[in-house]
């Protein structure tokens, strides 16, 4: 199966979370959702993706309103538009996390031309990418 190679993925203190899942799908293109605490993160982030010759785009996300994430997380589905995306989970907050599955997967699986994301959560303690949908990608099992 290939991942589509356009991820999204929400910058933590753990970078880690993110290039793992990045290299493994072969990204092409990654956003990174950064809140106000997670800047620095972010940059660091953005400096291993370009170093591997992935495309970044920085964009700032909210995770102290819930109203807020919803409007974010519609935006975020109008721009990815028909592209098929990797949403990786595994960083940022609860509630941004909610938002991305609740709205932005929703809203990309129900856009018209557009295909469902694929969701992933890396576990970096048990060194495996949990995919959530499609169900597995049985290539990566080990």
């Amino acid at each position: 199966m290939n991942t589509p190679d356009l991820h999204l993925m929400i910058a933590t203190g753990q970078n880690l979370a993110n290039l793992i899942p990045a290299l493994q799908c072969r990204a092409a293109e990654a956003w990174v959702l950064r809140t106000p605490a997670m800047r620095a993160s972010a940059a660091h982030l953005s400096d291993a993706l370009k170093a591997r010759c992935i495309k970044v785009c920085l964009l700032d996300f909210a995770d102290d309103n819930v109203t807020r994430l919803d409007e974010q997380a519609h935006q975020l589905a109008r721009h990815v538009g028909e592209r098929t995306v990797v949403v990786n989970l595994t960083g940022g907050t609860k509630l941004m996390t909610l938002a991305l599955v609740q709205k932005l997967a929703a809203d990309l699986q129900t856009a018209p031309g557009a295909a469902a994301p694929h969701l992933v959560y890396c576990d970096t303690q048990h060194r495996r990418l949990d995919a959530l949908r499609p169900d597995a990608y049985p290539e990566r099992e080990r």
